[in-house]
């Protein structure tokens, strides 16, 4: 039956009509005109399917057009986005690096000064670091040169003469002798003193576990370890002289304990995200600035 049904209904299709349109007043045939149904269908589907691919090919070739539609994603944009979150997420980890490194020698820099601290001088400009406190327990000891304030005597550090600080061409800075200062660990100079590219000290390579030792006497302001430096001890002396060493596996003094020169203070290691193998960072500050350790100990 439905069969059948669907045979008249192409047959009716098939079939010719006449349209006639008749004048009302002396009903005579003004127009007429024959038709087939199935052409109109046929003309009406080709009609609706040629927009639908014309729009669709439009679309597809304009990716202008195309980005526009609700979902779409462009796989050049996909990977681009992909890219600078990458790169976002590294510049994140680097300014974490650099805060941590700034907090921690914010306890070392100013002495118990309440001058704020500078980076060494680059090309005629001086960067300006935060004001640093001291840990009041060492500032005390410092400042009152109490020999109480530890179980052991504090030796004496060399001083420059006023003739000597006088003919210094930095007078800001101290008057180091090497005799002073040893050499903290036996090894070879990898990378060297470059504070343009934030690299405030010297990198020694040795072998992992070997004994650090302290490059001068004083207190101990920070054993502690960090993300970026990994297990860090820094020494500040009573003439201010502050020496850092990072890196390290293992650290053998606390905080506030004193410590002679050339005394064990730690172990060679390969801590802290800024580490890429057994070495020693060994870097020398004084009145806020960074001095080049080559300058004052020779470490091959």
């Amino acid at each position: 039956m439905i069969k059948k049904f669907i045979q008249k209904i192409i047959h009716n299709l098939k079939r010719q009509y006449r349209l006639e349109f008749i004048d009302e007043e002396t009903l005579s045939s003004s127009k007429h005109f024959s038709f087939r149904p199935i052409l109109w269908v046929a003309g009406s589907a080709t009609l609706f399917f040629g927009i639908i691919g014309g729009t669709s090919a439009t679309i597809w070739y304009t990716p202008a057009i195309r980005e526009q539609i609700p979902g779409y994603t462009n796989p050049d944009n996909a990977r681009k986005l992909i890219t600078m979150q990458s790169h976002i997420a590294r510049l994140e980890e680097d300014v974490k690096s650099k805060d941590e490194y700034i907090l921690t020698l914010k306890k070392v820099l100013n002495n118990g000064s309440s001058a704020e601290p500078t980076t060494q001088k680059e090309k005629g400009t001086q960067k300006e670091l935060p004001e640093i406190k001291i840990d009041p327990y060492i500032k005390e000891a410092i400042a009152q040169n109490n020999p109480n304030k530890t179980t052991e005597a504090k030796p004496q550090i060399s001083q420059p003469t006023p003739g000597e600080a006088a003919s210094s061409p930095k007078s800001s800075k101290v008057e180091l002798k090497l005799k002073t200062f040893l050499r903290p660990v036996i090894g070879d100079l990898r990378d060297g003193f470059s504070p343009s590219k934030g690299h405030y000290g010297i990198d020694i390579g040795t072998n992992a576990n070997e004994t650090v030792l302290a490059a001068t006497e004083g207190y101990v302001q920070i054993s502690d370890f960090t993300e970026a430096d990994g297990y860090m001890i820094a020494i500040t002396n009573p003439s201010g002289v502050t020496t850092i060493y990072k890196h390290n596996s293992m650290l053998l003094k606390k905080k506030g304990s004193y410590v002679h020169a050339g005394e064990p203070i730690a172990k060679v290691g390969n801590t802290g995200e800024n580490s890429s193998g057994p070495h020693l960072h060994f870097e020398i500050w004084y009145n806020g600035e960074p001095l080049n350790p080559v300058d004052y100990v020779k470490y091959k």
